[in-house]
């Protein structure tokens, strides 16, 4: 799922290959989506593995495990072009610089940095020797972290390709799914299999904190930077201080099964998780309280939330097939829609 900057709109991804645009205010699908090519966005052939909107609210990109990449204008319905077979094996995560210039994808053992005006690679970075999990570019947009199945993280410089860091101290050859950077792009932080969360300097590679044994399987850095919210495989919330690794709140209960999202409401002061319980909890972010009874109606468990740019509304995605906008001031559901396996 990805917001417009403007938060007029958000784009999703299904499992069937299919891309659709929605409007914010009326809920509705602006642009309905086939997978046959023959209309709007049609056109993937297999599960759309990650979407995001370009900074000028008028384009956004889409990956698959159909190994292609596509731009498209999200105004109109139509394909602005179509990079296919871009890499060997299925795609598994896109970042989008800030300034919209840059994109980087990541396959297995590839990851590739294409020039979003002329759509031409001009990075191909070598050094991961399996699947590639996630890569994000830093806030400026002069660094690119790269994760990998077997442990490995990496810092490159985006503009010439140079492997600047390797992250040392993992200790383990476990999968890092999930990195944040600060937002001042000071620090960086992971979570592994191995139960654990470690948070780095970005520009000494050295470990700031860790391994916290927090069973994260989810991360995200306060707008502030000062804190990271996690979501861990025992159903429980963690906030740590950013600087020190300490445990500010929490472990917080109310889910009954591991948490698989977490999210920040863009003033910082409550925190969003979805659960494999099939339920959605706000917390205040200062205590810990949960500020509403949690939130029913996903009838699978809960993979995705996001706050709209203005925070008045928290958009959900399930494996039961459906998006849900629900209102974050009361937990009042808004709107549903039926997809497939929407991510």
């Amino acid at each position: 799922l990805s917001h417009s900057p403007d938060g007029g709109r958000f784009v999703s991804g299904a499992e069937d290959g299919a891309i659709r645009v929605w409007d914010a205010s009326t809920r509705e699908v602006v642009l309905p989506v086939v997978i046959t090519g023959t209309g709007p966005f049609g056109g993937h052939t297999n599960c759309v593995t990650a979407v995001a909107y370009f900074p000028d609210g008028k384009h956004a990109v889409s990956a698959s495990y159909d190994k292609s990449i596509r731009k498209w204008n999200v105004r109109r319905g139509t394909p602005v072009k179509d990079l296919l077979r871009c890499h060997n094996n299925e795609i598994y995560s896109l970042s989008i610089s800030f300034d919209g210039k840059r994109l980087a994808s990541a396959a297995y053992g590839s990851i590739k940095v294409w020039d979003c005006v002329e759509w031409e690679v001009i990075l191909d970075l070598s050094g991961h020797s399996q699947w590639v999990h996630c890569v994000m570019f830093s806030p400026d947009a002069k660094l690119l972290a790269s994760a990998g199945s077997n442990g490995e993280l990496f810092l490159w410089d985006s503009e010439t390709g140079e492997k600047l860091r390797i992250m040392t101290g993992l200790d383990s050859t476990s999968p890092v799914r999930a990195v944040a950077f600060s937002p001042d792009g000071r620090k960086l932080a992971s979570c592994s299999d191995d139960a654990t969360l470690r948070i780095w300097d970005v520009h000494t590679a050295e470990m700031i904190a860790g391994p916290l044994k927090t069973h994260p399987y989810c991360l995200v850095f306060s707008p502030d930077g000062r804190t990271i919210a996690t979501g861990s495989s025992y159903s429980s919330l963690v906030v740590l201080a950013a600087d020190t690794g300490i445990v500010i709140l929490g472990p917080l209960e109310q889910h009954s099964s591991p948490i698989r999202c977490v999210a920040y409401s863009p003033e910082g002061s409550t925190i969003c998780t979805g659960s494999e319980d099939q339920t959605i909890c706000l917390w205040d972010a200062a205590t810990g309280d949960l500020l509403l009874d949690p939130l029913r109606g996903h009838k699978q468990p809960v993979w995705s939330v996001a706050f709209s740019p203005d925070g008045r509304h928290i958009l959900s995605g399930s494996w039961d097939n459906t998006l849900k906008l629900w209102n974050s001031a009361s937990g009042e559901l808004v709107n549903f829609s039926v997809g497939r396996y929407t991510y």
